[in-house]
């Protein structure tokens, strides 16, 4: 048994063993990975020319051009609504009718008025025919004196006649010319009162014209063409003249009333682009542009009223919307990075871009290494920082991982293996 132990540790055995577990590893065992390149998985972009914009951002609600409120121009009950919240209108369409007792009460009256001065008028005009026939024969008597005087006095320079006669006629004479003087006054008096019947009943027949008028405002119609706005009444309802009924909004162009600090005025001009950005989505939902300038500072705030004006074909914008409006004040062509590419250390900002490895030999040394670059940011836009100085096109900007980053560090392109 002890020869036994002795011979197993025998040079001979060892050998064969090692032989073994070396044939093995060969045979059996799994095969040797390949190395990864010794530097950092990046991911970076190619910068291109862009369109950079020096822009201001303004709170604001927008409005319709054309927003016009329905409102009844007299009292009455609503007997029928002709149309619905949205509907969209053209101008003269019927939107509601009234019942209005005393618009009926009122032409009932002014027709009676009508008819009183036209009575009255054919009063004054028979009185005025009347003392035009008493004229008549007031002047055909006035002749007569006339001619009785110049016989009378013949006969009595003739003697036929005593001085009494002649005396008589005269007086008689003088009372015909007195009594034509009054009725010529009354035929004027006559006058003026069909005159003033007539105004009067000119007066009534308005009257009788603005009831029909009022009988007509009982329908309510659209003056202008939009979309019904919240109808704020129900059938029944008693309306009072003047009170709201609901809205006409032509959603068609709409304006957006902003103020600008009065130290931003001298870049502030008509025509201006303006974008409209949503406030759920950041999305830019319109564009227009500056339509009006106040001339007008305001004291308080010490800033200016602008207005931006923006088609809205598709009805995608709404009156009432609250947005943000983006004020484009000027554009340049630049370029400009995202934000997860910038570094800063104390006040300057940096990024990093690549540049060839002048220390790779082989296909597994990073082919690239990063360089750090001191940059001069503009405005940021969205998740992009405009780059005044520092940088060009067609250099490329790695935007991963460059906390890991140092000057000179090796870099490689990311891809998904490296997660892997």
């Amino acid at each position: 048994m002890g020869a036994s132990r002795s011979d197993w540790r025998s040079p001979v055995v060892l050998g064969l063993v090692v032989s073994c577990a070396v044939s093995l590893s060969g045979c059996g065992g799994p095969p040797p990975q390949a190395q990864t390149p010794q530097g950092v998985p990046v991911k970076f972009e190619t910068l291109d020319s862009d369109l950079l914009a020096t822009t201001t951002e303004y709170v604001g609600v927008l409005e319709a051009d054309n927003l016009v409120t329905l409102k009844p121009e007299v009292d009455g009950i609503i007997q029928a609504i002709q149309i619905q919240e949205g509907d969209t209108v053209t101008a003269g369409t019927p939107i509601l009718t009234l019942k209005s007792e005393r618009s009926q009460a009122s032409l009932q009256q002014a027709i009676a008025g009508v008819e009183a001065a036209r009575a009255a008028q054919a009063n004054a005009e028979a009185q005025l025919s009347a003392v035009n026939a008493e004229k008549l024969e007031t002047q055909a008597d006035l002749k007569l004196r006339e001619q009785d005087l110049q016989r009378i006095k013949s006969l009595v320079d003739t003697g036929a006649l005593p001085q009494r006669d002649l005396d008589q006629s005269q007086r008689d004479l003088e009372v015909a010319k007195a009594r034509l003087n009054t009725i010529n006054q009354r035929i004027k008096a006559a006058q003026a009162s069909v005159n003033q019947a007539k105004a009067t009943l000119r007066q009534s027949s308005n009257t009788v014209a603005i009831a029909n008028e009022d009988l007509r405002e009982t329908q309510v119609t659209a003056p202008v063409a939009g979309t019904i706005g919240d109808l704020t009444v129900q059938q029944g309802d008693y309306l009072e003249q003047g009170a709201t009924i609901a809205t006409i909004a032509q959603n068609t162009r709409l304006s957006l009333n902003f103020f600008v600090p009065i130290e931003q005025a001298p870049d502030l001009r008509l025509s201006l682009p303006v974008e409209l950005i949503d406030y759920r989505t950041l999305e830019t939902v319109g564009r227009g542009q500056v339509s009006f300038i106040s001339p007008e500072v305001d004291f308080t705030s010490q800033t200016i009223l602008a207005k931006a004006s923006f088609d809205n074909p598709d009805n995608r914008l709404f009156t009432g919307q609250l947005v943000k409006a983006k004020l484009i004040l000027s554009q340049q062509t630049g370029v400009s990075v995202p934000v997860t590419a910038v570094s800063r250390i104390g006040a300057e900002t940096f990024v990093f871009v690549t540049a060839p490895n002048p220390d790779a030999q082989g296909e597994n040394d990073p082919p690239l290494i990063a360089v750090q670059k001191s940059v001069t940011l503009g405005a940021i836009e969205g998740d992009r920082y405009q780059v005044l100085e520092g940088l060009t096109t067609g250099e490329q900007v790695i935007t991963t991982g460059i906390l890991n980053l140092t000057d000179g560090t090796p870099v490689f392109p990311q891809t998904e293996e490296v997660f892997q």
